[in-house]
């Protein structure tokens, strides 16, 4: 069941959440509705009724044992599926899990929910060209094609990122799936795009595996480059304080703020025509101003994310980075 002039449209997006929805989920929604020309499934079990949903999102409603009983009916072995989280993992079979949804579109793609998204028309330029648009699991779309999807499906690294048989793969969605699967399977793909994505350790905004943004700041690594964004009439906007004391703008895709806690006190409407900014760490409401180097510099100096180290130093946390840090150590020992 999708929505109206399914046939006109030409990409459909799912996405899942369950559990409380952030404080600014319905600014996900309004640059959602901002997008019409994109069809977007939302799987939840959060209830929807303090939300304005735009007519171009599809709630279906779902607590996460039914969707993974759903998921387990198309495997004949027992799939690796305990947590919410883990249905990353199958973003990748979406075609086999959500054919219904998927059927008579030319892209199909998956995104997050702590994102915002800015002028994804920027996408039709690369449509028709490109097997996968967009490099992360933040956003990313898949042109539909049964028998390149088969080659997909016939990868022995499908079963081993679904069974529980096997060991877990992090993040296969953004790893496996396009650095190995799909290359093996001759598929073009494009990260040309430029998009946002903070740092979590950081309190600040630090840029992390942004590399079509780093592209077009000019700069090689995620050394700090004081930036602050805008949201106007649609457009995603980061503006940068570049070293030299000039500010670079750069219109973005979309935002990824990695879970991280905004305050949105005041709440902007995107359909209402209210502009807002995002600043550490905070949605605040935009007059549309030049924003100035001193004034971004000022807005994004740097900090730690505190309750991110608050929440992460744990006994889990120590061991894990124990095993890591003796994993490393060991490996280096075999090389000499």
């Amino acid at each position: 069941m999708m929505v109206e002039n399914r046939k006109e449209r030409h990409v459909v997006i799912i996405a899942n959440y369950f559990g409380r929805l952030s404080n600014y989920f319905q600014l996900w929604l309004d640059t959602c509705a901002t997008n019409g020309w994109i069809d977007w499934c939302f799987i939840t079990d959060a209830s929807m009724e303090k939300y304005d949903v735009p007519k171009n999102v599809k709630i279906i409603k779902s607590s996460f044992t039914e969707l993974k009983a759903a998921i387990q009916k198309k495997f004949n072995f027992p799939i690796r599926y305990s947590t919410p989280w883990q249905f990353c993992l199958y973003r990748p079979v979406f075609p086999l899990l959500f054919s219904e949804l998927i059927d008579e579109y030319e892209y199909w793609g998956w995104c997050d929910c702590d994102v915002l998204f800015g002028d994804l028309s920027i996408l039709r330029s690369r449509m028709g060209r490109f097997d996968k648009i967009l490099p992360m699991g933040h956003l990313s779309i898949v042109r539909r094609d049964m028998d390149f999807f088969d080659r997909v499906m016939q990868h022995p690294m499908i079963v081993q990122a679904y069974s529980e048989s096997q060991p877990a793969l992090t993040c296969f969605d953004e790893i496996g799936y396009p650095n190995t699967v799909l290359k093996d399977v001759g598929a073009t793909m494009v990260d040309d795009i430029p998009f946002m994505q903070p740092d979590v350790h950081w309190g600040h905004y630090k840029t992390c595996a942004t590399h079509a943004l780093w592209r077009e700041l000019g700069v090689t690594s995620r050394a700090h480059t004081p930036c602050v964004f805008s949201w106007c009439d649609g457009d995603l906007v980061g503006h940068f304080a570049m070293q030299d004391g000039c500010v670079k703008r750069v219109k973005l895709a979309y935002m990824h703020f990695f879970r991280r806690p905004l305050s949105c006190d005041t709440v902007a409407r995107l359909g209402g025509g209210i502009s807002y900014m995002i600043i550490p760490n905070e949605i605040v409401a935009y007059d549309g101003h030049a924003i100035q180097w001193d004034e971004i510099v000022k807005l994004d100096r740097m900090r730690i994310n505190w309750k991110f180290v608050r929440d992460r130093m744990n006994v889990k946390w120590f061991c894990y980075k124990t095993a890591q840090v003796a994993t490393k150590a060991a490996a280096r020992l075999l090389k000499h």
